[in-house]
């Protein structure tokens, strides 16, 4: 008895659900076939990401390639000859000649005068004429003359003649530069030269210098009567003087 009420609940309570479930279905149903059915929305897919990673290696320095293997043969490259030029005319500068001579100026002379005589060696150039045997005398250049090194053989020259009843020195000549402290003794002259003769100095030491030069004149006492008081006579010509750059004996 009480199964078969426990089924017919279980039939009242199967139909009431069904007939609750086939309406809601037969509704869905109507609705689908009435209004458009609903699309689908697809989602794009994206393609997928590829990260590329590009990795750039900075040259070393240090970095030394190695040697290739493969050697390829070396072509010989020869200059094309140069193409001779016409030579530029060369300008040809002519040396210039050495003079003559050059004539010492400015002598200072103490006890000589100088005069245009007929005692003279050139009456018409003149001479140096001693005019005391009693006393000091002198002749002396006052300035400076430079001997070029260009010079090829430089000498002081002039000529003379004299007369001494002595037999000691009484003349001297001297000379200095521009390097020198004093002056030195080159030549003495004693006794007696009646024809003129010439006097050569060589300058050659003092080329790139300044000189100057002197002669002196000391009077000499009477060695036979032993007066000291009674002096030789002494006459004395001297001509210009001359500084000869390419001096030939």
């Amino acid at each position: 008895m009480n199964n078969s009420r426990s089924i017919t609940g279980a039939r009242w309570l199967l139909m009431f659900l069904l007939m609750i479930i086939f309406p809601v279905m037969l509704s869905c149903s109507l609705t689908g076939s009435i209004g458009q059915a609903p699309t689908s929305v697809l989602v794009p897919t994206q393609p997928p990401q590829v990260t590329v990673l590009v990795v750039v290696q900075s040259p070393t320095p240090e970095a030394v390639l190695p040697p290739t293997e493969t050697s390829f043969p070396t072509e010989t490259v020869v200059p094309p000859s140069p193409t001779p030029e016409t030579p530029l005319p060369t300008e040809t500068i002519a040396a210039t000649p050495l003079p003559e001579f050059i004539e010492m100026k400015n002598i200072d002379g103490i006890g000589f005068h100088f005069a245009n005589s007929t005692k003279c060696k050139d009456e018409k150039e003149g001479c140096w004429i001693l005019t005391t045997y009693k006393q000091k005398a002198s002749l002396e250049q006052k300035d400076y003359i430079y001997v070029d090194p260009n010079w090829t053989n430089p000498y002081l020259v002039f000529d003379h003649k004299y007369n001494s009843e002595g037999y000691s020195f009484f003349g001297y000549m001297e000379m200095t530069a521009d390097n020198e402290v004093g002056w030195s003794q080159k030549r003495g002259f004693k006794k007696s030269v009646f024809n003129w003769v010439e006097e050569a100095f060589d300058l050659n030491e003092y080329k790139g210098h300044e000189i100057l030069f002197r002669i002196k004149f000391s009077p000499t006492s009477d060695v036979v009567s032993k007066n000291p008081s009674k002096f030789n006579f002494h006459d004395w010509y001297i001509t210009p003087f001359k500084i000869v750059p390419n001096y030939q004996p």
